[in-house]
């Protein structure tokens, strides 16, 4: 008997995201202190972003979250002792999503105000990700 194989398309649910990499040595809930401070915003602490792997193993993802403006903004811990969120950027500590009509448009300016924070080791615009790895935001 023929083996049955079923492709996944993963297509973003929200078409207008921006995902930044960061790289820090704080912990996450120091990190999101320091991004309330500096953009204005209130991230606070929600249910962990969980991801059930090949072998069926559920992994656990910190994450915080905050609605500003018409943006949606979630901070997500990259790496913990479960394993490796994006396992592609292994080096990145955390994963900022930022969602919503303008985020484009505050790309640059956000960008630069993450690179301002001195606790921020290296901060990029993750523009490389796959329609599959977008899809892991929204499990």
């Amino acid at each position: 008997m023929k083996k049955k194989v079923h492709r996944l398309n993963a297509e973003p649910k929200n078409e207008h995201a921006v995902y930044f990499g960061i790289s820090s040595t704080e912990n996450d809930y120091r990190l999101s202190w320091m991004l309330n401070e500096k953009l204005g915003l209130n991230l606070t602490k929600i249910e962990d972003q969980e991801i059930t792997d090949k072998s069926r193993e559920t992994k656990h993802f910190p994450q915080f979250e905050c609605f500003h403006d018409d943006l949606s903004h979630r901070l997500i811990k990259n790496k913990t002792g479960d394993g490796i969120f994006l396992p592609k950027y292994k080096t990145l500590d955390f994963v900022l999503v930022i969602e919503g009509e303008s985020a484009e448009l505050v790309r640059a300016v956000l960008l630069k105000n993450l690179k301002e924070i001195k606790e921020i080791n290296l901060a990029i615009v993750l523009d490389k990700l796959t329609g599959a790895e977008k899809q892991l935001f929204y499990r």
